[in-house]
């Protein structure tokens, strides 16, 4: 990573300015941006993206989000979630004194605690193409939070068990927005036997908009990564993602905004969503995605989609540098890799998804390939990384192999899907499972 985008680095320079204090309409507007722009720490690895802890988008307003005014210094705080990717994490909701009635029992232990992802939902002050989350805590309120934005709770209720399948929401007091105290809605609601897929049906509410944004389906969060709020072990079934935005090309400046269902997938029985930010989206084998974080030697087996990848220079030190002679096209790319000494190309064909051109091939280290990189034993290609400055790259280490897909979206836009695993013998089989499921995907 560049010292640009280190963020000690510039944090201190920002430091160096020499204010004292930020004026509070500063710190408002910092936070704001903040709370509304995913935030991830992910951990160094070698695999599809050479993962850093900090990204970009953006990147001043994450740095200057972390410095907090105390007692007329400056203290730089290190936020538990450092670089773009995933939401803000939700803090535990203050108790709010309940006036249901005294009948009312606590909620089923099957919708408390857990949180619920959703589409897009009309709450004023929740972005119109946003998608939304709602909350069920332990001691049995209720609110509900944009995705990337869990610190701000909108509709707080609280909640309470009237029956078998039925639960009532009650606003108590501040928080209700534009429903009043004494508010009283009921819902009945079935989860699936997996647990994973909540269905509720409106019965009646006192407040025109929580009546609007309660029913429907919604899908258990239930991710390994305690840093993103992806849905974890899924049942078969088509899904849409929070978070992922393919069109954006943050190497030209652009800025993430929310955009819920930038993709929309079907999986079989026996898949995860083990990651979902803005520039990566990963779907797992359940099998594989239980082995996660379990403290054995680190394997990849899985789909992932990335945004704007471009070529990446063959330097020693295995960094990101675009290859801005290389065409960021289909083709260009395509006929690039081929190109390369380090790589071995095979099933190069054509490939057509819901009408968008791509070109799908295989690609292995080839055997004649020694060069590895710091720290590495093993030969290494590096050979993609995200377009404009931001330092992520693609490789691929010693027998793995991958299926790489460039799919056309238009307008300048590529989208790269890959199908990796790190166990040669596994890849094949990988292959058959994953191209069903790589055909389904619509980009919005």
């Amino acid at each position: 990573m560049t010292s640009e985008r280190d963020f000690d680095r510039l944090a201190r320079a920002w430091l160096e300015l020499g204010p004292e204090e930020a004026p509070d309409r500063v710190v408002a507007a910092v936070l704001q941006a903040t709370e509304t722009t995913p935030q991830v720490r992910r951990p160094i690895r070698w695999p599809l993206l050479k993962d850093f802890q900090m990204t970009r988008l953006p990147v001043l307003a994450t740095v200057v989000a972390t410095l907090v005014v105390v007692v007329g210094g400056l203290l730089l705080i290190n936020r538990p979630n450092g670089g773009v990717g995933g939401p803000t994490a939700s803090p535990s909701p203050s108790t709010v004194p309940s006036s249901a009635s005294p009948a009312a029992a606590p909620l089923s232990v099957a919708l408390r605690p857990s949180r619920w992802m959703g589409s897009e939902r009309p709450v004023p002050g929740i972005l119109p193409k946003a998608g939304t989350i709602i909350n069920f805590t332990v001691n049995n309120q209720f609110f509900i939070t944009q995705s990337a934005a869990n610190e701000n709770h909108y509709l707080n209720s609280v909640a309470s068990s009237v029956g078998d399948g039925q639960f009532r929401l009650e606003t108590t007091g501040t928080g209700g927005g534009p429903c009043s105290t004494g508010d009283i809605g009921r819902y009945s609601w079935s989860v699936a036997p997996s647990g994973r897929i909540l269905t509720i049906v409106a019965g009646n509410d006192d407040c025109p908009t929580r009546l609007g944004a309660v029913p429907g389906t919604w899908w258990l969060e239930a991710c390994k990564n305690p840093d993103n709020y992806c849905l974890g072990d899924v049942d078969a079934g088509t899904y849409k993602s929070q978070f992922f935005t393919p069109r954006l090309d943050a190497g030209a400046g652009a800025a993430w905004v929310p955009d819920f269902g930038g993709l929309t997938y079907w999986v079989p029985d026996g898949w995860a969503n083990s990651a979902d930010f803005p520039e990566r989206f990963g779907l797992t084998p359940t099998a594989d995605y239980a082995l996660e974080g379990q403290g054995g030697p680190e394997t990849f087996h899985e789909i992932g989609l990335h945004w704007q990848l471009a070529a990446n220079a063959q330097n020693s030190g295995c960094t990101s540098e675009e290859l801005t002679s290389v065409p960021r096209t289909v083709d260009g790319l395509v006929d690039w890799i081929r190109g390369l000494p380090s790589l071995e190309v095979h099933a190069l064909n054509e490939i057509r998804i819901h009408g968008l051109y791509g070109r799908r091939l295989d690609v292995s280290v080839a055997p004649s390939w020694t060069t590895s990189c710091p720290g590495e034993t093993q030969p290494v290609v590096v050979f993609l990384t995200e377009a404009g400055d931001a330092g992520e790259t693609f490789a691929l280490v010693g027998r793995a192999r991958a299926r790489l897909v460039f799919l056309d979206l238009g307008g300048g836009d590529i989208v790269t899907i890959s199908v990796y695993s790190s166990d040669p013998a596994r890849f094949d089989s990988l292959v058959a499972e994953a191209m069903p499921i790589i055909e389904s995907f619509q980009f919005e």
